[in-house]
């Protein structure tokens, strides 16, 4: 370990030099890195045991730091009708202004960090274990401040991959506020349930973004394409898990406990069917965002998804809603389905008929030495 280190400086590559043909020969024989456990020959189930792994902990990051908002609005639905619309406008607000822009301009990490290959260490282990390591930091240097290109570049589009996606979602629960006071508050309670059961596919999507982002890292494109078909089998079956989840948790839970005016409660009931078959499909456009950030792509993701959500789904969902149709909030949430399968659709094609070594080679443009 020491004779290996004396050969790390800061300007090291964190990849060596991409080989197709060593790639291939290292594929064929199942060759595995010793230093970060990758392997390039992957199987379903390899892929199934690393995405439990990475998102288990995740979820359950992501639902404790949710539980701020859902507790809120748990409280205030035994206040009235009026207080929770109230409360509903609050969060929305808070939710497009702030949150996601971060979130968003924090996706551009589960690119730079997955991709970085063998450089994803954990501060422990490189403290403890692996001290030797240091040696290629000289400590906090003006170099910190150069080569940031690339980071603002995925973090403005990853922002923009982001707000598309919500800012669609706020403004249709805001334009239930033309229909009542009763279903901008059903709406409320709904969108709260829906976002708390999203975080489950949300999570494995990071997950995936860092796995496909390693394999993109390494070139070892035939295990990232194997990797995303079994991904897609397994969000197929995490939406069919949250859908039935969801109808439980509402009528179990919220409807008898925390519903207490019935025009809420009736106008909730009539759109279970609609907000689980959502469930199913929103699964499956998580999956896809995690695969387009993994390979670097969140240029194209925020294209496909402000184009879907602005000429289709949003369009489509205000006519259902207000228009003659006077479905309401069921036609309000027919539509998000609607565009989330038509999303979904649309990305797989992208990511189908892209060029991923196009994917790695841009990796490996990114991982440039910084010059002091």
């Amino acid at each position: 370990m020491a004779s290996a280190a004396a050969h790390i400086t800061e300007t090291t590559p964190l990849l060596s030099s991409f080989d197709p043909s060593a790639q291939e020969q290292a594929d064929s024989k199942n060759a595995l890195d010793s230093n970060v456990g990758l392997v390039l020959e992957t199987t379903w189930k390899t892929e199934s045991q690393l995405l439990v792994g990475y998102s288990a902990p995740l979820i359950c990051t992501y639902l404790l730091q949710y539980f701020y908002n859902l507790v809120i609005i748990l409280v205030v639905s035994h206040l009235g009708t009026d207080e929770l619309a109230a409360v509903s406008l609050g969060i929305t607000t808070m939710n497009i202004t702030g949150f996601a822009v971060f979130e968003g301009m924090a996706t551009s990490l589960d690119t730079l960090c997955a991709q970085a290959y063998g450089s994803v260490l954990l501060l422990l282990y490189i403290r403890f274990a692996a001290p030797w390591t240091l040696q290629c930091w000289p400590g906090f240097t003006s170099a910190a401040f150069r080569n940031w290109s690339s980071m603002v570049k995925l973090s403005f589009a990853g922002a923009i991959m982001t707000m598309c996606e919500w800012f669609a979602f706020e403004i249709l629960n805001l334009s239930t506020a033309y229909i009542s006071t009763a279903h901008l508050a059903a709406q409320s309670l709904l969108s709260t349930a829906c976002v708390l059961v999203w975080h489950v596919p949300f999570s494995a999507s990071v997950a995936v973004s860092t796995r496909i982002g390693h394999l993109v890292g390494s070139g070892a494109l035939d295990a990232a394409r194997k990797a995303t078909s079994t991904y897609a089998v397994i969000f197929a079956l995490i939406g069919l898990v949250d859908a039935a989840l969801f109808v439980f948790a509402l009528r179990e839970i919220f409807l008898p406990f925390f519903i207490e005016d019935d025009r809420v409660r009736v106008l909730v009931e009539g759109a279970l069917p609609y907000l689980a078959a959502f469930q199913f499909v929103d699964a499956t456009a998580c999956c896809c965002h995690g695969i387009m950030r993994g390979l670097g792509r969140q240029a194209i993701g925020g294209w496909v998804i402000f184009s879907v959500n602005y000429a289709f789904a949003v369009p489509l969902a205000l006519y259902l809603e207000l228009g003659p149709p006077k479905l309401e909030l069921n036609g309000m949430w027919i539509a998000l389905g609607s565009g989330s399968a038509l999303l979904t659709v649309a990305e797989a094609l992208v990511t189908k008929w892209m060029s991923w070594q196009r994917a790695v080679e841009d990796a490996r443009k990114r991982e440039e030495p910084v010059v002091s």
